[in-house]
């Protein structure tokens, strides 16, 4: 597949999102590119996926008011509750041109919105949550867990190497449990293979047309053996110490910034230097 060129655009609210590009363009445009997905309707059902996030990166390329959206993530900080339920970042909405889906963008997507937020002087996460139905998703968080290195722990950790199988991480296990009833409240959680049941809700399996997959059949089979397109995959991302947060945010930064098909660009806030 032909690397497309696209540039990386953070927004830190709605209003610098509406006024980049009106959110009827943009949404049309990811529809385009997304011909087997209902995401116009997704966002019709989901408007707060937009209008509430505390962040979302898009990845487009073309002239102003003109803009092909190749892909888009919004992400929410979630506050810690108890002892037991740390503060998380939600990535809330994931969408990728279909064209796109099995490459590295979604990586860039994630990777941006770490950066962005370092930039604003916040730390990196100490987990991020992401809960999914494409295995490409998950596929997307391995990747980058192997680019940090051993300091960053994925959950759940499905050994690719002999087939469907769940490694366990107690820690990891715990945490997703509480942030599941946090982000799903009344449904049943899975803490097998860290799978929300009924998690789909309004949109369910409606937003696909055909199953989606990725590039290892090793994820593909354990997301066709443990899920039903109503069900969604809790995935953790961990960065559970400051040396972890330092190597992670200096290893995303080189590898974001050494891309020859995308820089990531954002916007200064009042009071912010540009």
């Amino acid at each position: 597949m032909k690397d497309v060129p696209y540039k990386v655009h953070f927004f830190s609210g709605l209003q610098e999102l509406q006024d980049f590009a009106p959110l009827s363009k943009l949404i049309a445009s990811l529809q385009r590119n997304m011909p087997n997905h209902d995401v116009e309707n997704y966002f019709i059902q989901k408007r707060e996926m937009l209008s509430k996030a505390d962040a979302t990166v898009i990845a487009c390329r073309g002239a102003p008011n003109n803009y092909d959206v190749l892909g888009l993530i919004s992400m929410r900080m979630m506050p810690k509750r108890e002892e037991e339920c740390p503060s998380f970042a939600f990535v809330w909405t994931v969408h990728v041109a279909e064209s796109m889906q099995k490459g590295p963008l979604l990586m860039r997507l994630i990777a941006a919105l770490f950066l962005a937020e370092a930039k604003t002087g916040m730390s990196l996460p100490t987990w991020t949550a992401l809960k999914t139905f494409h295995p490409s998703s998950y596929y997307a968080l391995l990747r980058l867990r192997e680019m940090i290195g051993p300091s960053a722990l994925l959950h759940p950790r499905i050994d690719c190497t002999k087939g469907p199988h769940v490694q366990e991480n107690i820690v990891a296990a715990n945490t997703a449990k509480c942030i599941a009833t946090q982000v799903e409240p009344g449904h049943a959680f899975d803490g097998d293979v860290s799978v929300i049941r009924g998690a789909g809700g309004v949109i369910g399996s409606g937003y696909w047309q055909n199953a989606p997959r990725s590039r290892n059949e090793s994820i593909n089979k354990f997301f066709d053996k443990y899920l039903t397109p109503n069900d969604r995959m809790l995935c953790l991302l961990g960065l559970t110490n400051d040396d972890a947060k330092r190597s992670a945010l200096y290893l995303l930064e080189k590898w974001l910034m050494s891309g020859r098909t995308s820089r990531l660009e954002h916007k200064p806030q009042r009071g912010e230097k540009p």
